[in-house]
């Protein structure tokens, strides 16, 4: 894989890493678009956002799945890796921030239970050598099976609350897979990615006033995926792509440190809000406008602060594998 190619990558994890910090911003505030149902416009980049950023994030892990030809000792190994990069760190911090705020970082432990999923998966395909419709056809028969023994073992009272996660985002990752297996994306021209986009942007405005659809929210969220890829496949490097490469590569230690400033930068936004917006509903857009301003600047600094508090915390090698999983 070229380094243009792993650039674009890391910019679109970037983006997605932006995102889930904006959104969390949002809540740390008491903010959000849903809160002014009046605004269609608020709706529509509520669920636009929330439709793509997770997707996204899982959608690229499930493109980096290993290809390393598959044994019992190579097999081993990748989840040894992944229990070092990603079960560990869920252990250690989910343990520190639930001593603060009782909360948990979910989104470590589902990647790790999604790896851990697909490398069956990946054993047959290589012991197989599945063809690009073989593949499709298999993966899409392994994803229903997995859906549906989730939901039977989640009923469980004690199996599904230790094996509890977010299975509704496995179907992103499989479609990640396979994307890297099969690189159906080549087959997204510039007319379909505009096509996409007026589906997504329709359902998006809609969303709320029409009908909720769970397939329909997947294939939104994976149409916004198909045309971000799309676009960012075709950008050259410059300094956007080389700052949205540089959050991408430190994604997971600002998912793990931010909620350490979440809590304290935004009080700052929220005051700004509290004292500039108006009372007149008629003026919602400004109310949004000022929102994402601020928001967006608060969401760049807490990014920003976690880099730099990961670059200290690096310096020790040991602290660095327990809350990183890497050096």
């Amino acid at each position: 894989m070229s380094n243009q190619r792993l650039q674009y990558i890391d910019a679109l994890r970037g983006i997605a890493i932006f995102l889930v910090i904006l959104a969390h911003a949002f809540m740390f505030n008491g903010l959000s678009p849903v809160n002014e149902p009046e605004s269609p416009l608020a709706c529509f980049w509520y669920n636009a956002t929330f439709y793509f950023h997770l997707p996204l994030f899982f959608f690229i892990s499930g493109y980096f799945l290993s290809d390393t030809p598959q044994n019992l000792k190579n097999t081993s190994l990748q989840i040894w890796k992944k229990v070092r990069q990603l079960f560990i760190p869920f252990l250690v911090c989910s343990f520190l921030l639930a001593l603060w705020k009782g909360y948990t970082y979910w989104f470590l432990k589902t990647l790790f239970c999604f790896f851990l999923l697909c490398y069956p998966l990946n054993y047959i395909r290589y012991k197989f050598k599945f063809s690009d419709r073989a593949n499709i056809i298999v993966s899409s028969i392994y994803y229903v099976v997995v859906s549906v023994f989730g939901i039977v073992v989640s009923k469980m009272p004690v199996i599904g609350l230790i094996i509890d996660f977010r299975l509704e985002y496995f179907f992103f990752f499989i479609l990640g897979y396979l994307n890297r297996k099969t690189d159906y994306m080549r087959y997204v021209t510039d007319e379909l990615s505009l096509f996409f986009i007026l589906i997504a942007c329709a359902w998006c405005y809609a969303y709320n006033t029409i009908f909720h659809s769970i397939f329909v929210d997947y294939l939104v969220g994976f149409l916004l995926i198909l045309v971000v890829w799309k676009v960012f496949s075709k950008m050259s490097e410059n300094r956007f792509m080389k700052f949205l490469s540089w959050l991408g590569v430190n994604s997971i230690e600002i998912y793990i440190l931010h909620f350490y400033f979440g809590y304290k930068i935004p009080m700052f936004g929220n005051y700004i809000i509290e004292n500039l917006m108006s009372t007149d509903k008629n003026v919602v857009v400004t109310h949004l406008t000022l929102e994402l301003i601020v928001i967006s600047t608060l969401t760049l600094c807490m990014m920003i602060l976690s880099i730099m508090s990961s670059k200290v915390i690096k310096s020790n090698k040991y602290v660095s594998l327990l809350l990183f999983g890497r050096e």
